[in-house]
C-alpha cells in the first residue's frame, strides 16, 4: 500500500493526485471516490459469500475483528484494482470525476457530492456488467458474475480441503 497507492496517485490528472491513501476521513477527491466504490463493492462481496452459503466474518488474510466482514475483505483484494481503481482512474482521467465533485466536511475530512457519487456509480455499474473471460478456465461472464463465482469456488475450497483454492488469472 506504501509503494501501490503514490503509484495509483500519478496515473490521474495534476489537479486531482494524491501520494497518501487517506481513509476516515478520506482527505480528498479521489481518496473518497476510493473509499466510496470499496464501500459498495464490499457489500457485494458480503452479499456473494451469503448466497455461496460461506460466514463472511470469518476471514483467512483479514482477521475477523468485531462486526468486521473479513472473508469478504479477503474476496475483495483480488478485485480492488481491477474495479474500483480502474474505474476512479479513468473517471478523472476522462474528466468525469473533477475536485468539484467533493466537498470539505468537519476538519480535513472531503465526502463526494451527489453528482460525484452518480457518476462513480453510473462507471462502477458499467464495469461490473462488462462481460469478461479468460480469468477462470472455460468461463465467461460479467465482472459481477466472477465475482459470485469466486464465492462459490471459496466455498468449495473450503468444504473440501483437497480442493485447491485458486484467484483470478486476468491477463
Amino acid at each position: 500500500a506504501q509503494v501501490y497507492f503514490p503509484a495509483l496517485g500519478l496515473l490521474v490528472p495534476e489537479g486531482m493526485r494524491f501520494t497518501l491513501r487517506s481513509r476516515r476521513p478520506p482527505r480528498d477527491v479521489v481518496n473518497a471516490a476510493l473509499s466510496y466504490l470499496y464501500t459498495i463493492l464490499l457489500g457485494e462481496c458480503v452479499t456473494a459469500l451469503h448466497a455461496a452459503g460461506l460466514d463472511p466474518g470469518i476471514g483467512v488474510l483479514h482477521t475477523p475483528q468485531d462486526n468486521r466482514p473479513s472473508l469478504a475483505l479477503d474476496l475483495m483484494e483480488e478485485l480492488r484494482p481491477l474495479i474500483v481503481d480502474q474505474v476512479v482512474v479513468n473517471a478523472c482521467r476522462l474528466q468525469r470525476l473533477r475536485p468539484e465533485h467533493a466537498r470539505p466536511d468537519e476538519g480535513s475530512a472531503v465526502l463526494l457530492t451527489k453528482a460525484g457519487k452518480e457518476i462513480l456509480l453510473t462507471a462502477y455499474e458499467q464495469r461490473m456488467n462488462r462481460d469478461v473471460s479468460g480469468a477462470l478456465p472455460d468461463y465467461a461472464g460479467s465482472y459481477r458474475r466472477h465475482l459470485h463465482r469466486q464465492a462459490q469456488r471459496l466455498m468449495v475450497s473450503v468444504m473440501n480441503p483437497g480442493t485447491p483454492w485458486t484467484g483470478l488469472s486476468w491477463r
